[in-house]
């Protein structure tokens, strides 16, 4: 038996116990993702200013696979259209931080 199908092959004592959440070391990914969602709708000033960008973002990459490069250029290219929010964007939040480490919020550096 391969080492992977050991890992998807139930013991009879795992059958026994009851089903239940694992125990989390960390936040899970989604959780890092909507919690910087939501950091950048702050910045650049509220769900009604940021939900067209997330239109375009959708309407753009629709059943599509992208990469982070993908994404940043589609993000600034919207932004750009906007010096306003993305001089704020471009402050508040430290992006090559968050390329490097899980997820960093640069809080610091508002204003």
């Amino acid at each position: 038996m391969r080492a992977c199908e050991r890992e998807l092959t139930p013991s009879p004592s795992s059958l026994s116990r009851p089903l239940g959440p694992l125990p989390l070391t960390r936040p899970p990914a989604d959780h890092k993702g909507a919690n910087f969602l939501l950091h950048l709708e702050r910045v650049v000033g509220g769900v009604d200013v940021f939900n067209p960008y997330q239109k375009d973002y959708i309407s753009t990459f629709a059943g599509k696979a992208i990469s982070t490069q993908d994404w940043e250029e589609h993000f600034w290219a919207y932004w750009g259209r906007y010096p306003e929010k993305e001089r704020a964007l471009r402050e508040q939040v430290d992006f090559e931080v968050r390329h490097t480490h899980s997820l960093a919020l640069s809080s610091s550096r508002r204003a």
